[in-house]
């Protein structure tokens, strides 16, 4: 899966999380979950490899979103340039930092509108496969 699309699941709440990892490591994607965006944070500047996408929660314990959007802003233009999408129940989110994301998507995911997305922005291969119905 080395040459999966890495993607950085940020969200506080455990079984969404796992959820969207799992369904995410399902479809070949190489996905990486995060409990707040300080974690994330720590991870992006000492990176294996970057994500090609951020799903981010806006509001966690330790470091939210918008916390999480700030301190990005210091790191690498790298880092910078990876699409985040927010997720929350709060949708549409309009505020200071609506234009640091890409998009926005609301909590619940609709599991179809997350895999569009992903596959827009991913640029790492995935295996071919069909989806289950």
């Amino acid at each position: 899966m080395s040459n999966s699309a890495s993607i950085y699941v940020i969200e506080d709440d455990q079984d969404i999380r796992d959820s969207l990892v799992e369904i995410l490591e399902l479809e070949g994607y190489a996905p990486e979950g995060f409990s707040n965006g300080q974690e994330a944070i720590e991870s992006l500047q000492c990176p294996k490899s970057l994500p090609e996408v951020m799903l981010l929660d806006l509001m966690m314990p330790v470091m939210g979103g918008r916390e999480f959007l700030q301190a990005r802003e210091q790191l690498d233009p790298s880092v910078r340039s990876i699409p985040v999408y927010l997720l929350s129940a709060v949708v549409p989110y309009r505020g200071p930092l609506e234009g640091q994301v890409a998009g926005q998507m609301r909590k619940p995911v609709n599991i179809d509108d997350l895999l569009s997305v992903i596959e827009r922005h991913a640029k790492g291969s995935r295996p071919q496969k069909s989806r289950a119905a």
